[in-house]
């Protein structure tokens, strides 16, 4: 954990597990690989290290916050630690493929389906966090191996029999609460994705395992299409026998398609208003020459990760929703056409609607594909992503319009690559294209050689220098007394291409803060009541507070004396009685010498006879 806590306080930090020696990591660097590469940069201060600590997650993907504590008690053994080897060799194979093999990486995967397997056979095995989190980590592991096949739906799948066999109360708190919340998502969405209906769209697993704690945006809209996987499958068993299906369930699952679209619309407004979000920056005048005239040619920018997960799989279902509508109207006509608002009989209307929405998750890719976002941000595009380019591929005369659209995010992409040029150069010509750095002469010049090279003199700078690592401790004490204070003029000797290059790498923060200053307008000013009863509230808060901590003073007292009574058995119970069992075979050692000495002594005797 201090290994955690040292990289999310760190702003400019080298990895403190080295690629190379990934072979021999403890458990604990294994979690800090994994943590690192796949929470986004900006959610890292926000993890909550603490397994009894219930707060509602940023992100679904910060269940990884439980693996440095599960690697604090795991031993090599275990399935968990093979389990997370083959997550953190699936990661670095990845992005390190001259470090890590393709073929090292399926090896610790096998290794620890093998392991899972002979631990899910044991018998009596409960489903604690451990096993859990492991599931977890072989399905992650499984998506980042080419052709994943149905690899990942058979970990979801087997996770969500063992959840569903011990109840809603088992996730309530603890580990087993965040491991639920990283899992429910998979679960959802898989449900979606095979029209399966989902035991997660029962109320109690809506609402019991959250009793104890805040949900996030994601979960809570989770909560509300959970249900929708059930009328997909309803509608393939209409589709199957038509002629068997009466109009009152045509009606039933046609109109609750229509209920989901407008309480996903009220969604959308809601976000919108609240959030912020989804809000536009521009994109260049290619990315606006290939978008119909009807769509922004501009990327779709978000104040959050959860946001932009929220808002492309908001639009992802609603894609679902109204193809399933489409489908029902074409074979059931009659019946539909009677029950549903004109609108969603309009085959333009339709298409027109799938087309927009498609092409909104598309211009969402480039938040979601930041580096920042690591792993988890790629992650989240799958079955948006996927629900997008079946609704292209149909449309059929759009496929030229997305090939425009790919070019001018690529665009973008360069220019994300110019932006990062510049901080390596620190030159641009008057029209502010960055300078391209020189090309390196060797292997051993490129930029992450240097860096290893920097790190490792560091390294032994602090080691060797007891002032230099005083200054570091300072350093993590107080990093406000090692920032410098900004001036208080401008210099006057920078030339226009300076100045230049200076706006353009602000660029990107114009229209979001324009956005955000605009939002301010529509923020609701708390009734004034409502916070006159909250002060009111005050004196009670203030008294629970002391309650609360006399009830951890006595609970700390109650630890103190059960480790005492513990102690008391463990000297009494278990050294006394082994120094008791001692002193009992030291006599009758002694006895048998004895009866030995007086069994010659007679044997003597007698031959003497």
């Amino acid at each position: 954990m201090e290994l955690l806590a040292r990289h999310i306080r760190a702003k400019n930090h080298f990895a403190a597990v080295k690629i190379p020696d990934i072979i021999s990591a403890s458990p604990e660097e294994l979690a800090f690989i994994v943590v690192e590469n796949y929470i986004p940069k900006d959610d890292l201060p926000f993890l909550s290290h603490g397994s009894n600590n219930n707060g509602s997650s940023r992100i679904c993907g910060s269940w990884v916050e439980v693996l440095p504590r599960l690697a604090n008690t795991s031993s090599k053994e275990g399935v968990f630690f093979l389990s997370l080897k083959a997550l953190a060799f699936a990661i670095a194979s990845n992005k390190y493929p001259q470090k890590v093999s393709s073929l090292n990486a399926t090896t610790v995967y096998s290794a620890a389906i093998c392991a899972l397997r002979r631990q899910l056979a044991a018998v009596s095995q409960p489903f604690n966090a451990e096993l859990a989190a492991s599931i977890m980590c072989l399905s992650l592991a499984e998506g980042m191996f080419p052709g994943m096949g149905p690899g990942i739906s058979t970990h979801i799948k087997g996770v969500g029999q063992l959840m569903k066999a011990h109840g809603p109360n088992h996730y309530q708190a603890g580990l087993l609460h965040k491991l639920f919340v990283g899992f429910r998502p998979l679960l959802v969405l898989d449900a979606f994705r095979f029209r399966e209906p989902t035991f997660l769209a029962e109320k109690q697993w809506a609402s019991i395992p959250f009793a104890f704690s805040n949900t996030s945006l994601m979960q809570d809209f989770l909560s509300e299409v959970a249900i929708m996987p059930n009328y997909l499958n309803a509608v393939d068993q209409l589709m199957a026998n038509p002629d068997d299906g009466s109009a009152d369930n045509v009606t039933e699952v046609c109109f609750a398609f229509v209920e989901c679209i407008d309480r996903l619309e009220q969604w959308e407004q809601m976000l919108q208003r609240e959030e912020g979000a989804p809000y536009e920056i521009s994109a260049g005048v290619h990315a606006a020459q290939a978008i119909n005239p009807g769509i922004t040619g501009h990327t779709l920018w978000y104040p959050s990760v959860t946001t932009a997960n929220v808002c492309t799989h908001l639009w992802a279902i609603r894609i679902v929703c109204l193809k399933e509508i489409d489908k029902l109207r074409a074979t059931f006509s009659s019946i539909v056409e009677a029950c549903i608002p004109a609108k969603f009989c309009s085959v333009e209307y339709q298409q027109n609607q799938v087309l927009t929405l498609s092409k909104l998750i598309c211009h969402s890719m480039e938040y979601l594909l930041q580096d920042d976002l690591k792993f988890f941000g790629p992650a989240s595009t799958l079955f948006p992503l996927k629900v997008a380019y079946d609704s292209f591929r149909e449309r059929g005369r759009g496929q030229e319009g997305y090939i425009k659209f790919s070019g001018a995010t690529i665009e973008l992409l360069e220019a994300r690559l110019q932006r990062l040029t510049y901080l390596l150069t620190g030159d641009a010509s008057w029209t502010g294209t960055p300078t391209a750095p020189a090309k390196p002469a060797s292997l051993d010049d490129t930029v992450s050689r240097r860096l290893l090279r920097l790190e490792k003199d560091l390294e032994n700078l602090s080691r060797n220098i007891p002032s230099v690592r005083d200054v570091l401790q300072l350093h993590d004490r107080f990093p406000d007394l090692f920032r410098p204070t900004p001036p208080q003029s401008v210099p006057e000797n920078l030339t226009t291409q300076n100045l230049a290059s200076i706006v353009l790498s602000y660029a990107s923060a114009f229209p979001e803060t324009a956005s955000r200053l605009t939002s301010l307008n529509d923020l609701p000013v708390p009734d004034a009541q409502a916070s006159a009863a909250l002060v009111q509230l005050q004196p009670r808060l203030d008294q629970l507070a002391r309650t609360q901590d006399e009830q951890a003073r006595q609970i700390s007292e109650l630890r103190v004396r059960t480790a005492r009574v513990l102690q008391r058995w463990y000297e009494v119970g278990l050294v006394g009685s082994g120094e008791c069992w001692a002193e009992w075979e030291g006599r009758l050692e002694d006895v048998e010498r004895e009866v030995k000495r007086e069994e010659v002594v007679r044997e003597r005797r007698a031959r003497e006879i």
